[in-house]
């Protein structure tokens, strides 16, 4: 199967997820990722907002803030096509849709970040044992990866039907540390 074929397999099945189960793997995803020794110690989370049938993130980027942690979302520059990171700081106010309708940083908030960052929370919309990932096709998230000169711990949710054997891969995709199922977590 090719890339594009996993998309429209996978993001169909989680299209029809029932919407009781969705929230209870939803809130324990977050609890469970909210227990990793990663999490606890990290002081810089870059995560990314959800649309669609994504894993709800919002309500994990709430906690984080609430502990204390400096937390940082995806702004797409669309001029040069790339993904750089914005730090939010209060969720209800400097949000907007944006591209695709995922939320933003409005731009009288936009606060541009270039320095490390501890955690990535990596979407995508299916996974491999491998750790590979195929996204929705943009790239940013692989671009962004091979563009920085040190090592975050790369973890994704997903829900276990969009974990495979073996995904199809060229030569710029980027490798994640693990994958947080609602069975467990798997790290390489």
């Amino acid at each position: 199967m090719d890339k594009k074929s996993y998309r429209k397999k996978v993001k169909e099945e989680r299209d029809r997820l029932d919407k009781s189960i969705k929230e209870k793997y939803d809130e324990k995803l977050k609890n469970d990722l909210l227990s990793l020794p990663e999490i606890q110690k990290a002081e810089t989370v870059f995560a990314y907002l959800n649309f669609g049938s994504e894993i709800s993130t919002m309500p994990i980027i709430k906690e984080l803030l609430q502990q204390g942690k400096r937390v940082f979302i995806p702004w797409i520059n669309q001029e040069k096509k790339i993904m750089e990171l914005t730090e939010l700081r209060d969720p209800l106010k400097e949000l907007q849709p944006g591209y695709y309708g995922i939320l933003e940083m409005k731009e009288e908030f936009l606060n541009l970040y270039h320095g490390e960052i501890d955690v990535v929370l990596t979407p995508g919309l299916v996974f491999d044992e491998n750790y590979y990932r195929i996204g929705y096709g943009g790239g940013f998230y692989d671009k962004y990866f091979s563009g920085i000169n040190y090592e975050p711990f790369k973890i994704a949710m997903a829900y276990s039907f969009q974990v495979v054997e073996e995904l199809p891969r060229e030569e710029f995709d980027q490798q994640i540390d693990a994958i947080l199922t609602e069975k467990g977590l798997s790290r390489r």
